[in-house]
């Protein structure tokens, strides 16, 4: 029996490699993680949202209910635990469309808090003062003479 058919195994393994490199070149943890044992264990749902996982011969990634390999902590967080049996699941297209929103969104906020989209302050450039040093120069009175 064939879980999945052999274009997407070939597809999420390959995608699976690619993460698995990716947590590799950022010092995390590293697991080999089999995707048809991760399908068998979530019962063909997507983890996120529960909803069935679509296994469509189309070509492309953008179908909604097409599977994907994603992190349940994000492997660019702090204190992620890698690319590890426990991080690793297979959600939907659109479910992690929506998560990845949310994450760029709180990214984006802890820059702008720590400082780091700021530019460095430039000191503004001081001017000579236009007027005389005091008592060198009397100005002009208000009072109009008649």
């Amino acid at each position: 029996m064939e879980l999945i058919p052999a274009e997407e195994l070939t597809r999420l393994k390959a995608r699976e490699v690619a993460h698995r490199k990716r947590a590799r070149d950022k010092g995390l943890p590293v697991e080999p993680v089999n995707v048809e044992a991760l399908l068998m264990l979530q019962n063909g749902k997507c983890r996120k949202t529960g909803k069935p996982l679509i296994f469509s011969a189309s070509d492309t990634d953008r179908d909604a209910g097409k599977p994907i390999i994603a992190h349940e902590f994000p492997l660019g967080a702090k204190r992620s635990p890698g690319h590890v049996v426990g991080n690793v699941w297979l959600w939907r297209n659109d479910a992690n469309q929506a998560e990845a929103r949310i994450e760029t969104s709180d990214i984006a906020h802890g820059k702008r808090v720590r400082g780091e989209t700021c530019r460095p302050k430039q000191s503004i450039p001081s001017r000579p003062n236009p007027w005389p040093p005091k008592g060198s120069r009397k100005l002009p009175s208000r009072r109009m003479s008649r």
